[in-house]
């Protein structure tokens, strides 16, 4: 098991939340506390079109909501289109601090198992043939699908992790958007969307255009934070996945339903990350972020967890329910040319 607080301050995770915390602010109108109204937009909901919804909570002047219809959690009001333009467009010290986490050797040992576990699901499904990973960043997964023989090409908008997956890796790497890369359709056999669904404001218009460019039978691999984890059903606000970055949380259900309306079958859904030292904590009514305890837990919880088979036991009982922090799909394209 790899200690959380030693995982994120070797992997920099700390002060990325840090950063990004004190980047929000960009958004928030002093007078107001509330989002800038030049930058904001009320929408209705992104899945099912639906207009009512049920405040959550706040955080940090940020609306977050549920749609009572579809149950999908998202960002209201969001940044517009100028808004989001002119957010990215900033220096942003978090972005870049963002790379330097996926650089750290902590990142990369977890980036490695969790590429390695998806890529050979992708490959019982098409064991060979072009693969895109839209929002590559650094080219991880990227590199590990050329080891296992994949054409692979990449899509990347970050300046900075951009010039490392082709100068560190030798990957092709594109800069800009999919819709506007000119890719043929139907010449992929797996595109990869891995935590690129939930910075979208219209996440429909990236999966038919992903749709458009995969082959019949090809493989969607989509990752996404799980808004139905432990983690965030106990924690609510504080957990750090609410941020400015994201405009939409989907759980299982929700992202099952998206995929399968855009014309793909989900053939399975998996999580990844317990996030089990953070709830514990919060049970101790402990900083969730703080160093991980068990002092204070009932007996027969602490040994459970203090155990190495016992927490193996418990992890895998959560991924079992769907309950980690972060949910992978792995979906066919439906349909014929």
């Amino acid at each position: 098991m790899i200690d959380r607080e030693s995982y994120e301050k070797r992997s920099g995770r700390d002060r990325f939340f840090r950063l990004l915390e004190e980047e929000m602010r960009l958004l928030i109108d002093p007078a107001t506390g509330e989002m800038r109204r030049d930058w904001a937009e009320a929408i209705a909901c992104v899945l099912c079109g639906a207009r009512d919804e049920e405040e959550l909570f706040r955080k940090g002047g940020l609306r977050f909501v549920r749609c009572r219809s579809c149950r999908l959690i998202y960002m209201n009001p969001r940044p517009s289109a100028e808004g989001l333009e002119r957010l990215y467009a900033c220096e942003s010290a978090a972005n870049d601090a963002w790379v330097d986490v996926l650089l750290s050797e902590a990142e990369e040992e977890f980036q490695t198992r969790d590429f390695s576990a998806l890529l050979d699901e992708v490959q019982r499904l098409r064991p060979a043939g072009r693969l895109l990973d839209v929002g590559c960043s650094i080219g991880r997964l990227l590199a590990l699908a050329r080891g296992r023989g994949y054409d692979v090409l990449g899509i990347e908008l970050g300046g900075r992790a951009r010039t490392y997956a082709r100068e560190h890796y030798g990957l092709p790497v594109l800069g800009e958007k999919l819709e506007c890369a000119d890719l043929a359709s139907e010449s992929f056999d797996a595109v990869a969307l891995v935590e690129v669904l939930e910075h979208l404001p219209d996440p429909r218009r990236m999966l038919s255009e992903v749709r458009r460019i995969l082959k019949p039978g090809g493989v969607l691999l989509a990752g996404v934070p799980n808004a139905g984890s432990l983690g965030v059903m106990v924690l609510h606000g504080e957990a750090r996945t609410f941020n400015r970055n994201h405009l939409v949380y989907f759980g299982e259900g929700t992202l099952v339903r998206l995929l399968e309306q855009e014309g793909f079958r989900v053939v399975k859904a998996m999580t990844v990350v317990s996030l089990l030292d953070t709830v514990l904590n919060h049970f101790q009514m402990l900083d969730p972020f703080g160093v991980p305890r068990t002092d204070l837990l009932p007996q027969p919880l602490r040994q459970a967890v203090e155990s190495p088979q016992g927490r193996a036991r418990l992890e895998k009982l959560l991924h079992d329910l769907g309950l980690g922090y972060r949910l992978r799909a792995i979906a066919v394209r439906e349909g014929q040319s």
